[in-house]
């Protein structure tokens, strides 16, 4: 928080730091671990001087267009796309930064012995419930 406030973090990076300390995986721990680096900052830098390239662009152009060739404007909605794909490409990495963050409540249901528990410890990589031959044993 003090690092934030004196300047030596940016809002990404103290956001990362806060991750690092909350992380209750290893995934989340890493994710948190390349917001220090500064990926989404490098992002969101690359998409503002994107915009502020757009915009000084159809600027001059309303300023001085009989001294400039004429604007494409297939060019400036691809650029305007560019962008569009940009943001979308940040919010699902946010989307995903709060499912390693806060995880997911997933319910396995099923009839009795067909491999509900299996399946968790499958997808867990962990014995997390117990697996018997006997039916009705399971606790999960």
């Amino acid at each position: 928080y003090r690092a934030f406030l004196n300047g030596r973090l940016d809002l990404t990076q103290a956001e990362a730091v806060a991750g690092v300390i909350n992380a209750r995986t290893v995934e989340a721990a890493d994710a948190a671990l390349a917001g220090l680096d500064g990926g989404l900052r490098d992002l969101v830098e690359i998409m503002r001087m994107d915009c502020i390239a757009l915009l000084a662009r159809v600027d001059a152009h309303i300023d001085y267009e009989d001294e400039l060739e004429p604007l494409n404007y297939d060019e400036i909605l691809g650029m305007c796309k560019d962008l569009q794909a940009s943001a979308k490409k940040a919010l699902g990495t946010a989307k995903k930064g709060k499912y390693l963050e806060n995880g997911l409540t997933v319910a396995l249901i099923g009839a009795p012995n067909v491999g509900k528990s299996s399946l968790l410890n499958a997808l867990s990589g962990a014995d997390r419930a117990i697996v018997t031959e006997i039916a009705g044993t399971t606790r999960d």
